[in-house]
């Protein structure tokens, strides 16, 4: 099977962001599995790091989102395959999709947080619409995902199919000291509303601990000024798979304090690296994976979690949300993608 990946930024070792790391280790697993694939990008070949796809770079792409989905149909226009995938924000494969199927292969949609949620511009908004209606599948990251595309789009999606972890890098380090001194928590995440910025500072504010910050950039903003000027926060960002090991090892508990998550890939690679998470209790895709109890706690308020970083022994946790994420296999979820491609061209083509 000939395989066409859209997926504007991405790189194997975590400096593509969310979706560029997923792409990456997609790609990786579904060569792994006897697909062809083809990366088309806008990140530099050497950069990408998949050497095992194909890898086709967007010529001078636009910072415009449907304009580049332009790019990327006429980028499609000179491959040969058998069917293209992207994911749900952006839309990268908006402009191919609104073709007439005679004209086009199957377009699958990986579903992320719906633009409805995220309150995009206009034209953003109209793109991923138009993809939606226009795709032969969707593959939902969790069924969370696939509740809120039936709501906001009135469509129900083709499978879920979790994402995943890559257990040979994130995983535990038996050789680590064990941590003395404070608390230390790690929050990962974006300068996207949804991260809840200030939710995080009150919390930095009142918790009698240290914390780490991993930010994509360090842009000019008040939180990110206030976050500096604490003397027991430190703040990261561009930060390599390597990186992100070394800081969830190090993290006494990974705290989140999204409005809401697709999935949470973050929470997981903490679970796998043997560090328990604390997490809102209505966080949405990270629910499915993340047990009460067992692989951290749910916080219900800002209190909440304040008094859970407190009075929990998190050094003293356990390592059982290690199987647990490592159930999340990346060629688990390059199988059932597979599966869903094939049924795919089978009922559709």
């Amino acid at each position: 099977m000939r395989v066409v990946l859209c997926q504007r930024q991405i790189a194997i070792d975590g400096r593509g962001g969310g979706l560029g790391t997923l792409y990456a280790n997609i790609a990786t697993a579904l060569v792994a599995a006897g697909a062809a694939v083809t990366l088309v990008t806008a990140t530099e070949p050497e950069y990408v790091g998949v050497e095992a796809a194909d890898i086709v770079t967007v010529p001078q792409p636009s910072p415009d989102p449907v304009a580049y989905a332009g790019q990327v149909a006429g980028a499609l226009d000179r491959l040969d395959f058998d069917l293209a995938e992207c994911a749900s924000w952006k839309a990268e494969l908006s402009a191919y999709a609104a073709r007439p199927k005679a004209d086009r292969a199957p377009v699958v949609v990986r579903g992320e947080l719906p633009a409805p949620v995220l309150n995009p511009d206009a034209p953003t908004l109209d793109a991923e619409r138009a993809l939606i209606q226009n795709a032969d599948g969707i593959l939902a990251v969790s069924q969370t995902v696939a509740d809120l595309i039936q709501e906001h789009y009135g469509r129900p999606v083709t499978d879920i199919v979790h994402n995943a972890v890559d257990a040979r890098v994130f995983c535990p380090d038996g050789r680590m000291p064990r941590a003395v001194g404070p608390l230390r928590a790690l929050w990962v995440g974006s300068h996207a509303p949804i991260k809840r910025l200030d939710y995080l500072d009150a919390i930095i504010r009142r918790a009698a601990a240290v914390f780490d910050i991993v930010l994509p950039w360090l842009e000019d903003n008040a939180h990110i000024e206030r976050f500096a000027a604490y003397p027991h926060v430190t703040l990261y960002h561009n930060m390599t798979q390597d990186d992100m090991t070394r800081l969830y090892r190090r993290a006494d508990v990974l705290l989140s304090t999204s409005r809401l998550e697709a999935f949470g890939l973050g929470i997981l690679e903490a679970m796998a690296c043997g560090t328990p998470v604390l997490i809102p209790r209505d966080i949405g895709g990270a629910a499915e994976f993340v047990r009460d109890g067992i692989d951290g706690y749910y916080y219900a308020s800002l209190d909440d979690a304040v008094a859970r970083l407190a009075s929990v022994d998190w050094r003293g946790f356990g390592d059982a949300m290690v199987p647990q994420a490592r159930q999340f296999s990346w060629a688990r979820c390059a199988g059932r993608t597979l599966a869903a491609y094939e049924q795919l061209l089978a009922v559709s083509y």
